[in-house]
């Protein structure tokens, strides 16, 4: 079975982010830009650098193998599975998902091949399979399970000369190595909430064109030195994220999301803009689907 997606989110509101690919066993990182502002800056999270500067975690992933993401890109994974299709995305197989649902964590497990992530899908035909992968600037949050929601727990360091724009997060990765062409929906709904404290929150979608080919030379086409995808704003009172809506964020080298090759999903805290002190935050997310 293939286990992550690619893609990621990270730095200062926009410093610093998987949608989008992670796999078990992944280890993301996110560049630091120069700047801290939308304009000339994987992941989401204040991240996933909008600006000159601003990084980006990643994690998405696929296939059932471990990954490494980098940083300012869409992490991802070496495949070791079947995944959601024959081929591979970058050959030019999508396929649109089994169900509306991508999960509502009611039948994840603990990863066996990757501590502290989650598998869901159980292997059940008819369900989306894939899995968590968390990145972070410094000490990566924590996953945990509860009623069927998933939680994450994370303290973001405080900026630094080493450090500039830190961030923290976690992607939900749909296992390829096909991607999952959604084109039929027009963005995810999910539930969210919680307490971010003094934490910026941005949502990203983790696609073809904002993988690095580096990350995820089974979905990744991006080739350039920084790939990473747009960055959305969102509260714990958000509800849903449309594919056509404006980013707080422009991905790059693809500011718009390209909903037919889609890796899965992620979260991203950091420090809001100008702050010199960490930050911690306290969210619960569920009901992840197509809508």
């Amino acid at each position: 079975m293939s286990h992550k997606l690619g893609f990621v989110v990270a730095g200062s509101l926009f410093a610093g982010m998987l949608f989008v690919a992670c796999g078990s066993g992944e280890t993301v990182t996110g560049n630091t830009g120069a700047g801290n502002t939308t304009g000339a800056g994987n992941t989401t999270g204040a991240g996933n650098t909008t600006g000159a500067g601003n990084t980006t975690g990643a994690g998405n992933t696929t296939g059932a193998g471990n990954t490494t993401g980098a940083g300012n890109t869409t992490g991802a994974g070496n495949t070791t599975g079947a995944g959601n299709a024959t081929g591979t995305c970058v050959s030019g197989v999508t396929m649109p998902p089994v169900a509306p649902l991508i999960t509502d964590f009611s039948d994840a497990m603990p990863d066996a091949t990757n501590a502290g992530e989650f598998r869901y899908g159980g292997g059940t035909a008819g369900r989306v399979q894939g899995g968590t992968s968390r990145f972070a600037s410094g000490t990566k949050g924590t996953l945990s399970l509860s009623g069927g929601m998933l939680n994450f727990m994370t303290t973001v360091e405080a900026p630094s000369s080493s450090v500039m724009y830190p961030y923290n997060g976690f992607v939900v990765y749909i296992d390829g190595p096909g991607c999952t062409d959604a084109s039929a929906y027009s963005g995810v709904s999910f539930t969210i909430s919680g307490d971010i404290g003094t934490c910026t929150l941005v949502f990203s979608f983790g696609y073809s064109e904002d993988l690095a080919a580096s990350s995820d030379s089974a979905r990744g086409s991006c080739s350039v030195s920084s790939c990473y995808p747009s960055q959305f704003a969102i509260t714990t009172s958000s509800t849903s994220v449309l594919f056509s809506a404006t980013p707080t964020g422009a991905g790059q080298p693809v500011a718009a999301v390209d909903k037919a090759k889609i890796t899965g999903v992620q979260f991203q805290l950091a420090p809001a803009s100008m702050a010199t002190t960490s930050c911690t935050a306290n969210i619960t997310v569920g009901n992840i689907k197509f809508m």
